[in-house]
Parts: C-alpha cells; sequence; structure tokens
C-alpha cells in the first residue's frame, strides 16, 4: 500500500496556478478533463486550521516535479 502524501508536500491549486503563472480556471478545466499533473482531493477536516487553509485540492509534490520534468516545464518560481 502507498503511503499518503502529507498535505506539507503538496501545493494548492493557488500555489500551482503561482508557480506556473496560470489561471485557477486553467488547472479546474484540466481536473475535470483529465488532463495536467495528478491532484487529490484533500477532506477539509484534514486541513490545518488558520489562515492558510486554502480549498482542498492538493499536488503532491512529487508527483509534480515528476511531471514538470517529463513536459519540459520550468516553473517560475
Amino acid at each position: 500500500m502507498t503511503e499518503p502524501t502529507p498535505l506539507s508536500a503538496a501545493l494548492t491549486d493557488r500555489q500551482l496556478a503561482k508557480r506556473w503563472m496560470k489561471d485557477l480556471s486553467t488547472l479546474r478545466r484540466w481536473r475535470a478533463q483529465g488532463i495536467g499533473p495528478k491532484w487529490v482531493k484533500v477532506d477539509s477536516k484534514d486541513l490545518p486550521r488558520g489562515p492558510g487553509r486554502q480549498g482542498s485540492i492538493r499536488y503532491p509534490l512529487a508527483d509534480l516535479l515528476a511531471y514538470e520534468l517529463t513536459h519540459g516545464i520550468t516553473p517560475l518560481n
């Protein structure tokens, strides 16, 4: 069985949009179309409380880095 990805090792959709300079709607459309990097939906009870609690979509960092490498994407930040 695969170990779950810690939330600290994943980006929110807003963080990824900023990293790739993409609009949030682009990432949402990709998810709906089943394209783009692997993502997971996190139950809100598993999210830490506080101002950093944004949305429930997370992009595991290891999967994101692999996607960037295989698709020739150079992150902007």
